[in-house]
Formats: C-alpha cells, sequence, structure tokens
C-alpha cells in the first residue's frame, strides 16, 4: 500500500497529494481534499512552495495533460489514477 502525502494548503484545507507531473518545466501537483473526494485542487511548486495558478490557461495545460496520461494508461507510482 502507497503512504498517503498530505498537505495543508493556504486556506486550512487538507489534501492527499494525488500526482506530480514536470511540464514545460514546472512540476504541478495534483490534489484531493482529504475529506471530500470529489473537490480536487491543482498547484504547482516554485521554491519548494505549492502556489495557485495564474490563471484558467495554466489550469487547461495542467488538467489536459492529466487526462492525455489518463487516456494512455499510464502510472507514476502513487497508483492515484483509481480516484477518478
Amino acid at each position: 500500500m502507497t503512504e498517503l502525502e498530505l498537505v495543508t494548503l493556504e486556506n486550512g484545507k487538507v489534501c492527499i497529494v494525488i500526482g506530480e507531473e514536470v511540464i514545460d518545466g514546472t512540476k504541478y501537483v495534483y490534489l484531493v481534499n482529504a475529506g471530500n473526494k470529489k473537490d480536487y485542487v491543482i498547484r504547482k511548486e516554485i521554491n519548494n512552495e505549492l502556489i495557485g495558478l495564474d490563471d484558467q490557461k495554466e489550469f487547461d495545460k495542467a488538467i489536459m495533460n492529466l487526462f492525455a496520461k489518463l487516456q494512455r494508461g499510464e502510472k507514476n507510482g502513487r497508483e492515484w489514477f483509481y480516484i477518478f
């Protein structure tokens, strides 16, 4: 069984890290609310801090990368795809 990595966001929400991907040199972290599995969050890591995405275009890039990996059936060691 995979150990869960928990992070607390700036709004106090505790989330489980379900995936990480580097896209165009930026590390994106995919999270799900520990108390509500239908509440997803995407953050990017800058200087070891998780920060919000800049705009809808950046969100679209991050989410489309995730969906493309799901379609190809790729996994990343965290076995996070079962959540979807």
